[in-house]
């Protein structure tokens, strides 16, 4: 008679299998040809304001062609380069059209730039600004610390209140920019009383 069948027992195991990636098995990238083909830019930027006046210039000079022909006309462009963007981005922006040529049209400078400068006190602005013009034109310098505390003079002198009053010094780059990009005759003040220079 045949000894009753023993229990066949593995040992465990000590060392795990060769490691598989999990997804699906096929080509490899290593194995696939060569190729030229750039991979596509997938961030968007942003517009200038001379780029969307182009844009709505050539709008009013195809009446009939749809949003999705502007797109696909300033995509595909040769002579100034391509323009991407949609039409969602189109169509928001037309409805922007009059103020950006309202920005525009008060000041030249701004056809390079791809936002619209937001000044919280012009009046303090302008009077900061008129002062660093008197500076530069005596051949004196300005520094950032002085600069601060002369904006503190003038917030105080317009009767800026205090949640209103910068503190940090962030604004001087900005400052800066409009300062050296500015057109002297789109400034309405045109002198300082002597209490404040």
């Amino acid at each position: 008679m045949d000894p009753p069948p023993t229990e066949k027992t593995c040992k465990p195991r000590t060392i795990k299998p060769y490691a598989s990636k999990p997804g699906p098995k096929g080509k490899n990238s290593k194995n696939l040809p060569a190729t030229s083909a750039q991979p596509l830019k997938k961030v968007k930027e942003r517009l200038t304001n001379n780029d969307w006046i182009q844009v709505y210039r050539w709008i009013d000079d195809h009446p009939h062609s749809t949003q999705a022909d502007a797109v696909k006309h300033f995509a595909t462009r040769q002579n100034g380069g391509a323009l991407v963007f949609d039409q969602g981005s189109l169509s928001r922006n037309l409805k922007k059209r009059s103020q950006r040529e309202a920005e525009v049209a008060e000041n030249p400078a701004a056809l390079s730039s791809k936002r619209a400068r937001i000044v919280t006190r012009p009046d303090v602005d302008r009077a900061l600004w008129m002062w660093v013009q008197d500076r530069m034109s005596k051949s004196r310098t300005v520094s950032g610390p002085e600069l601060s505390e002369k904006r503190k003079i003038f917030e105080a002198k317009f009767q800026v209140p205090e949640t209103e009053r910068l503190s940090d010094t962030g604004w001087q780059q900005a400052f800066y920019r409009r300062l050296f990009s500015s057109d002297p005759t789109t400034q309405t003040i045109t002198h300082l009383p002597t209490d404040m220079v």
